[in-house]
This record gives C-alpha cells, sequence and structure tokens, in this order.
C-alpha cells in the first residue's frame, strides 16, 4: 500500500529468519553460548534441551559455530527463532543450506506452528508444504495469485512462452545484415546494411 495506517498490538513478537541468519552469531563461539547470551535469564540444560530439538546436541552444541555446516547454523538460528515464542514468523529463503531431512522438520515445526506465517522462497516444496495462498509480487505490486504452485508454474511458463514468441517476432522483421563481419577489413562503401530503411 501507498498509504493508510497501520495498528500493531505493542506484545507482538515477529520471529525473522533471512538469508543471512548467522550474522547474528559470534561464529567463535558455541550455539549454546550464542543462545545463552541471547536469552540471558535462561538455564544452560533449558538451552541445550531446545538445541537438541533440533539436532544440535552433543559435540556439535559445544564446538565454535565456525565449525557447524550451513544446515547446523540455520538449525540454530531456527532454535533462537522458536525460543522466542513469535506469534508471527517471516521466513526469507528459510530452506536454503538444509538437507532434505532437516528441511522436512522444518516444514513439519511450520505446520504445527499456530502463529501467522510469511514465507519467501523460490523452493517448490518447501512452498508447497507450508503456505495456502501464493502472492505473485512483480513489478512494484503484490498480488494474491488463485491457484497451486503447479498452476503458477504453468501461468509463468505461458507468458514466458508469449514473450519470447513476440521477440522473435520483432527480431525477424528487423533483419541485419553486415558483411565486412565474414569479408574481413572494410572496402570503401561496405557497412551495415539494415533489411529495413
Amino acid at each position: 500500500p501507498l498509504s493508510g495506517g497501520i495498528t500493531v498490538n505493542s506484545g507482538l513478537r515477529i520471529g525473522h529468519f533471512t538469508q543471512h541468519h548467522s550474522e547474528q552469531f559470534d561464529l567463535n563461539l558455541s550455539a549454546i553460548e550464542n543462545m545463552l547470551d541471547i536469552f540471558q535469564s535462561q538455564e544452560d540444560q533449558a538451552i541445550r534441551s531446545f538445541l537438541g530439538r533440533f539436532q544440535i546436541q552433543g559435540v556439535d552444541a559445544l564446538k565454535p559455530m565456525r565449525l557447524l555446516s550451513g544446515g547446523q547454523k540455520s538449525r540454530v538460528s531456527f532454535a533462537a527463532l522458536a525460543y522466542k515464542r513469535p506469534h508471527l514468523l517471516i521466513i526469507d529463503e528459510g530452506s536454503n543450506h538444509l538437507s532434505m531431512d532437516a528441511v522436512d522438520a522444518l516444514i513439519q515445526a511450520i505446520q504445527e506452528f499456530s502463529g501467522g506465517l510469511l514465507v519467501v522462497s523460490h523452493d517448490q516444496y518447501f512452498v508447497s508444504q507450508t503456505c495456502n495462498e501464493l502472492w505473485v509480487v512483480e513489478e512494484g505490486k503484490a498480488t494474491r495469485f488463485d491457484g497451486t504452485f503447479d498452476d503458477y508454474k504453468a501461468h509463468t511458463a505461458k507468458k514466458t512462452k508469449k514473450r519470447v514468441e513476440e521477440n522473435v517476432k520483432k527480431l525477424s522483421s528487423n533483419t541485419f545484415f553486415c558483411p565486412n563481419l565474414l569479408l574481413g577489413p572494410p572496402l570503401e562503401g561496405d557497412g551495415l546494411f539494415s533489411g529495413r530503411e
């Protein structure tokens, strides 16, 4: 919207997960140490147990986060996000760097989440499993798309095919001929010729 207003409940908790999620952590600290820094009033054992639900346990919970894989860092980020108990989740490319098992675990957690959810993703499987509405953002507008992700792909393919056909038609009506390209250095009087004048 270009105008209007928004009223937000002062108690609203919004959780964000972006493509740059690991920037919130000190990668020289362990997952447990980072979580304890974020949630300072919590007990060590409560944080350990919670991280374990996200498959960050044992040595992985104790070693510096710079040694974790991208998927493990993503799981620590999701754990930190979930620990805040948000009312609304905003997930930007949440399945990046995750193994299929981790994606499935994330999908299950999202399906069990009772709050609001906004997902920005190019991952068809992830979107199909977590979202019940599709909104397309293009040309500065967000528009609700009536249909499934497969319907959207078919719609996009049809638009692309039409655009390609139009461009081919334009190009075929503007034929260019350049004899110098094939014959070597220009001779006097040679040049670029167009099929249209």
